[in-house]
């Protein structure tokens, strides 16, 4: 007689109750990784961006600004940070995308999951742009603030009036 080899039933059941007990504790866990992960990186993206902003405006003696996209050649308002955001130079110093001027980026949105919110410091504020100068400073301080929802870690780029910008994690509201 040929013994045959294999798992039975009962071992196979057990293992696979053990991989979800296993599964349904690291899950919460992952997730939090994964949005974690994510506002990070939609923070590393947007600082990046800012320092090529001020980099250009540097490099250029020239005005640039980011500002909130509307559409890919048009400035949206304040509250139109969830359609991405648009890097310009602003060669005439209107803080308006025109034609003719040297439009840098494009950013789409970041998703729909991820905010992104900028306002003036002194005042709280929504802004619709930040404006870098020829010297690299802004003429109004700014946060930026990028969130995954309420009462999850979140980040906050601030941005000086000399240009410097400083991030800094926070719980969303």
């Amino acid at each position: 007689m040929v013994k045959q080899r294999g798992f039975t039933l009962a071992e196979v059941l057990i293992v696979v109750v053990i991989m979800t007990i296993l599964m349904s504790i690291a899950a919460p866990g992952f997730l939090d990784f994964l949005r974690t992960s994510q506002a990070m990186g939609a923070v590393n993206e947007f600082v990046s961006d800012i320092n090529m902003a001020r980099t250009e405006a540097i490099r250029k003696r020239s005005r640039v600004v980011v500002c909130s996209r509307q559409t890919d050649s048009a400035c949206g308002g304040a509250s139109d940070w969830a359609n991405g955001y648009l890097v310009f130079v602003d060669a005439d110093s209107d803080g308006v995308f025109d034609a003719g001027e040297v439009l840098v980026k494009v950013v789409q949105s970041p998703g729909s999951r991820i905010t992104l919110a900028l306002t003036a410091t002194a005042t709280g504020s929504a802004v619709s742009n930040l404006i870098f100068r020829p010297s690299g400073g802004v003429p109004t301080a700014t946060s930026a603030v990028i969130c995954m929802g309420s009462g999850l870690p979140g980040k906050r780029a601030t941005v000086s009036l000399a240009g410097q910008i400083l991030v800094a994690n926070l719980t969303c509201p």
